[in-house]
């Protein structure tokens, strides 16, 4: 009896070893795999370790010791263990980061249409159906695949109708106010954008239909190598609680021009009130937020003719995304440069939803993070005291994400990153830089430039005409520097050599030529 239970016992501890071994070269050779994917270097030492690991394992089978049996068949299982719970967190990076490379490449943007009738109209318009015979008003600025797929998909509902196409939205509003026109088709980012007087236009309105479409991006990424080149960026987030996908006001513009040999990343945060050219309005005059209302290409084009800088990626994403991903990360280190009060993030002035934030170093919430980056009204000069802050709300997500406690989340923030994130880098170049930089783990060294030496003014705006808007005109000084630069850099040449006087200012770095779609202060 004795000796049969210790043949089972022999019997199911062979079995036991036989699984293992079969499971450690298969757990082994996936988990390579996965490093030899981000890592053109570490993968070669995995693979070393490995083969080491499993010699030794054969060997320790060749001792007949029922001590060393033991040892072995712990050490075995451990090593099966420990590679099981590697390739299920590798598995839910790998998924992690597919989801985010889903946002890379993106060429399409989703614009919403809604059609307005107005409630107290002498004609009576309360359903799609009324405006047959009638005039609907069109904008002509922006997509004209998507203006006219509207009209299309109006004339599906209706068998005749006239069509007015307006260049500005002001024009189009005050004609629909006074019923010049029937009704009107209006893109749902301007919602965050109506000027005063028409602040209750969809008060006043029936939303008789709505109609969304996507349409395709028509500026592409550079094709360049961004582990060997200087490529700059242009970062664009969305205070309005749209998706990323949508046209709506480009409320931060930041400006990165990065360097991936020498690890320099420059950031040139650029007023929301800069007044630029707005390709949408044929360069006339607006205010930089305004031209993401006929999307982020729009905001790329004027930021390259206002600096003369040639913008080889953008990113777009939703403010309100730093919520989700700074919680997930367990909170954000950042220096608050001031006291501060700001609404949360539904904008609610209740005092129970006010946030109060200190003058210091400290760990901020999601909640908090986004007032801080949010915030601008207390400052002295408004616009650049938050850019200022939103750099340090930058700061803390990349040293959180590099912490300890923040690679072990990376996966988590990547799928949140997926559904509010969008821009043009391919997957292939994002995972060449990746692999650069897990290879030499280099740090990284952030340079600000901010743009203080403009005017506050008011000035009329190309897509609010007869309306004066409080505008920030840039310096011609400020444009020059920040063009220099650029030039600098790309000639990569350290900052550290690189000085301004009086006389020689540019020291023949600055490309910048003036022009005169551009309204500038010395």
């Amino acid at each position: 009896m004795k000796k049969n239970q210790k043949k089972r016992k022999i019997r199911y501890g062979r079995i036991f070893d036989l699984i293992n071994l079969l499971l450690f070269p298969i757990l082994s050779i996936l988990f390579v795999l996965f490093i030899r994917k981000y890592s053109d270097k570490y993968y070669l030492y995995a693979i070393g370790i490995f083969v080491f690991l499993f010699i030794l394992t054969l060997l320790l089978f060749r001792i007949k010791n029922h001590v060393v049996e033991i040892i072995r068949r712990i050490f075995l299982a451990g090593l099966v263990v420990v590679l099981l719970a590697a390739n299920i967190y590798t598995n839910d990076l790998s998924s992690g980061y597919q989801a985010f490379a889903g946002s890379m490449d993106n060429s399409e943007t989703t614009i919403t249409y809604d059609v307005l009738t107005l409630k107290e109209s002498t004609n009576g318009l309360s359903h799609v159906e009324d405006l047959d015979g009638y005039v609907v008003g069109f904008p002509s600025n922006g997509s004209v695949e998507a203006t006219d797929k509207a009209k299309a998909q109006l004339a599906t509902k209706i068998s005749d109708f006239g069509s007015l196409a307006y260049d500005n939205y002001m024009t189009m509003y005050s004609d629909y106010t006074k019923e010049f026109v029937d009704a009107i088709v209006i893109d749902q980012s301007q919602k965050g954008n109506l000027p005063e007087e028409y602040k209750n236009l969809y008060e006043i309105s029936n939303v008789v239909d709505t109609y969304s479409f996507t349409i395709k991006n028509q500026i592409k990424g550079n094709d360049i190598d961004i582990t060997k080149e200087v490529f700059t960026v242009l970062v664009s987030a969305s205070d309005q609680t749209v998706a990323p996908t949508s046209h709506s006001l480009s409320d931060t513009n930041m400006l990165l021009i990065i360097d991936p040999i020498t690890n320099v990343i420059q950031t040139i945060s650029i007023p929301r009130d800069s007044f630029v050219p707005n390709p949408a309005y044929d360069n006339v005059s607006d205010k930089l937020t305004h031209t993401g209302n006929d999307g982020v290409d729009n905001t790329k084009l004027a930021v390259e003719e206002t600096f003369n800088i040639k913008i080889d990626f953008y990113v777009k994403v939703s403010f309100v995304s730093l919520i989700e991903i700074v919680d997930t990360l367990g909170g954000i280190p950042v220096n608050v440069l001031q006291p501060i009060v700001e609404q949360d993030e539904y904008r609610s002035f209740a005092e129970e939803d006010l946030i109060y934030l200190e003058a210091g170093q400290q760990t901020l919430s999601g909640k908090q993070a986004l007032a801080y980056a949010r915030h601008r009204h207390s400052y002295e000069n408004q616009d650049l005291g938050r850019n200022q802050a939103q750099i340090e709300v930058m700061k803390g997500l990349v040293k959180r994400v590099l912490s300890p406690e923040g690679i072990t989340k990376v996966d988590d923030v990547m799928k949140l990153m997926s559904n509010y994130v969008i821009m043009n880098f391919s997957e292939s170049q994002l995972t060449s830089l990746v692999k650069q930089q897990v290879d030499n783990m280099p740090s990284w060294q952030f340079k600000s430039l901010s743009l203080d030496k403009g005017e506050q003014g008011s000035d009329v705006t190309a897509s609010m005409p007869g309306l004066y808007s409080s505008i920030y005109y840039l310096s011609k000084s400020d444009i020059e520097k920040a063009n220099a630069i650029y030039n600098l850099m790309k000639e990569r040449q350290e900052l550290t050599d690189f000085h301004f006087d009086l006389d020689d200012m540019y020291n023949g770095y600055s490309t910048y030529e003036e022009s005169d779609d551009i309204q500038l202060v010395p």
